[in-house]
């Protein structure tokens, strides 16, 4: 099939999820060549006019706000940035269930949903936009707001106007650990947060990334860059440098960090998260963070890079290696994750034989 003219917005329970350049998306599933139409997100998102012209610039006509914008932007990620951050999938279309197409949107402030048979998007009302990540988990769809707290909805539940009924409110405390790492690299970068269901726990993923990575790992400010000692093929635009992993204790209401993952490998990136066991994927490493470029608003940044930043981080020595040997550090589009539904099947026995469990600090 041809996606030429499209932009990959996500990747889901086996599914990818494209944004055509009418802004019109659709899933696709590359293992059955199955494509399914969606209705067009023009309203959604404010979109007048969404065209690409001879020059191969995106004209974008919205409004947002009671204010209209019109502007070019060069490439399709430009687009993603500024509308769509995040596309994930509540069930499994190919198996006929009643499935839903939930959106993190309109710079994070907006989450929406499609529910299979209808033919619109419904903007859930929400309590403390924006949102850092979006995960939908056995029919509840789990949203990290920037103030830490976890609102979670019951998709198979509507109140009496059809919404999406509003099952709780989390306020959690942010982690000790990442906030005071966080504050002693300040000026030096920025940091990144996923939700992962992993065997029934909630898993959340804190990755920093630097602004200006040596490549020997070494954190830079843009005052090195303007010494004589760092020369500019030696200096990475953007780089993550680790992770923190925590789960989240329902009772105690809190994140803990996690030690170990044991046989679990996390695949994160511009993909719904997903957590696996390496019995199921052999070639997997145990205890790793399989990670590839999100940095949406960076892209298109710098000349040479975009898109690079992808790895395997293992999280008992801290160690990255790369996933790939890439000729250029320029990767337009970035790689996506995506796992055929029937593989993430196949460990839902594993993970109740896995009996020892995470290992906490």
């Amino acid at each position: 099939m041809e996606f030429r003219e499209s932009c990959c917005i996500g990747s889901s329970n086996g599914w990818l999820v494209f944004l055509e350049h009418k802004a019109v998306p659709f899933l696709f599933n590359p293992f059955k060549q199955i494509k399914i139409h969606l209705p067009s997100v023009d309203y959604l998102l404010g979109l007048k006019k969404m065209e690409r012209n001879e020059d191969g610039e995106y004209e974008l006509d919205y409004l947002k706000k009671n204010q209209r914008f019109f502007f070019k932007v060069c490439g399709k990620q430009q687009v993603r940035e500024c509308f769509i951050q995040k596309a994930i999938l509540s069930g499994k279309p190919d198996c006929n269930e009643n499935f839903s197409v939930v959106l993190l949107c309109n710079n994070r402030e907006e989450i929406a949903y499609h529910q299979r048979g209808y033919n619109s998007w419904t903007v859930i009302d929400v309590s403390h936009p924006p949102y850092r990540d979006i995960i939908c988990h056995k029919n509840q769809l789990y949203a990290l707001s920037d103030n830490n707290s976890i609102e979670v909805w019951d998709l198979g539940g509507r109140d009496y106007v059809g919404r999406i009924v509003n099952k709780s409110d989390i306020v959690l405390p942010f982690p000790y650990k990442s906030h005071t790492k966080g504050n002693s690299l300040r000026g030096f970068g920025t940091s990144k947060f996923y939700l992962v269901e992993s065997c029934d726990d909630l898993l959340l993923i804190v990755r920093f990334i630097g602004d200006y990575v040596d490549f020997d790992g070494t954190l830079l400010t843009e005052w090195d860059l303007l010494t004589e000692t760092c020369t500019q093929p030696k200096i990475c635009p953007y780089k993550t440098c680790f992770f923190h992993v925590y789960q989240l204790d329902f009772d105690e209401l809190k994140w803990v960090e996690v030690e170990s993952l044991n046989d679990r490998a996390l695949f994160l990136g511009g993909n719904q998260s997903v957590s696996v066991s390496v019995q199921s994927f052999p070639n997997c490493e145990t205890n790793s963070i399989y990670f590839t470029d999100d940095c949406w608003e960076q892209m298109e940044e710098d000349y040479n890079y975009g898109g690079h930043d992808m790895g395997i981080y293992n999280i008992k020595d801290e160690s990255f290696k790369p996933i790939y040997e890439f000729s250029s550090d320029k990767i337009q589009p970035p790689p996506c994750w995506i796992i055929p539904s029937a593989m993430l099947e196949s460990q839902l026995g594993q993970c109740v034989a896995s009996s020892p469990g995470y290992k906490f600090l």
